[in-house]
């Protein structure tokens, strides 16, 4: 007797990010790896672009400098057992940074944005400006967020599937935090979940088909921002993260201001930049 086959339906937030891993050739050549770290796909213009933090590909407080970035995209809807290797080198023949850094506070601004080139039976799915939090809508405090991401590079790596994380709002949302492009979210992160994407995702219930696997809703969460790490106060972990705001994306590709307003003074100098 055969046994049936049983739909799999998944959210397409899944699809949506993938795990980074940093590496640094050589003298010899050799390739050693550096750190591991979260970026998801964002669509602008007709491209696809890989968003995460600064400090993933250039960490001045660590020491870290990588030259090259390798991430896996499935392949197959149907199958999510077939992968493929994507390598990225970080700088051109002539040593110069690939990615984009935002136009006014690029050593402030911790998200960066590489361009994705075609890949070949590539299954990827895309946030974009259509992701945004409308206006309309206020988030309340200890309001429900979800970071998806590589916590300690973490994964399922049979189906090359991210985990996901509970974090819930800890500043006014809405309300720039010290002046910064951000806010609050109380959250239980570890390393890796640098550059994870914050969202609030969507809770309609999807109606399942006959297909082996189902990539649901139709339509993406809403992207609210980008998370950077965790803050520490007298060598103590608050437990609360930072949370980049999402139109930094469009910021950045666009490379113009959107909705950054000037950084005050007071958060320059504790940041330590004039």
């Amino acid at each position: 007797m055969a046994i049936p086959q049983r739909t799999i339906s998944i959210d397409q937030s899944y699809l949506m990010v993938t795990k980074i891993e940093t590496s640094i050739s050589g003298k010899s050549g050799k390739e050693s790896m550096t750190g591991s770290a979260t970026g998801f796909f964002y669509s602008f213009n007709s491209k696809i672009y890989l968003i995460t933090n600064r400090h993933v590909v250039s960490d001045q407080k660590n020491d870290s400098f990588p030259d090259s970035m390798l991430i896996h995209i499935h392949t197959d809807s149907n199958n999510l057992q077939k992968i493929t290797p994507h390598k990225i080198d970080l700088y051109d023949a002539s040593k110069n940074p690939i990615w984009l850094e935002h136009p006014i506070y690029p050593e402030i601004i911790d998200v960066i944005a590489i361009e994705i080139p075609p890949i070949s039976n590539a299954v990827i799915y895309s946030f974009s400006n259509s992701s945004a939090l409308p206006e309309n809508i206020i988030l309340s405090p200890n309001e429900e967020l979800i970071l998806v991401g590589y916590p300690l590079g973490f994964y399922d790596n049979i189906y090359n599937l991210p985990v996901c994380r509970s974090a819930t709002i800890a500043s006014a949302y809405g309300v720039p935090f010290k002046g910064l492009p951000c806010f609050l979210v109380d959250a239980y992160s570890h390393p890796g979940l640098s550059g994870a994407p914050a969202i609030r995702p969507s809770k309609t219930i999807q109606s399942t088909t006959t297909a082996a696997i189902q990539i649901s809703p139709p339509t993406p969460p809403y992207l609210l921002g980008i998370n950077s790490g965790q803050y520490r106060r007298y060598g103590i972990d608050l437990r609360l993260n930072m949370i980049w705001e999402s139109h930094l994306i469009e910021e950045i590709l666009a490379k113009k201001l959107i909705r950054t307003q000037k950084i005050p003074q007071a958060t320059l100098d504790e940041l330590g930049h004039s």
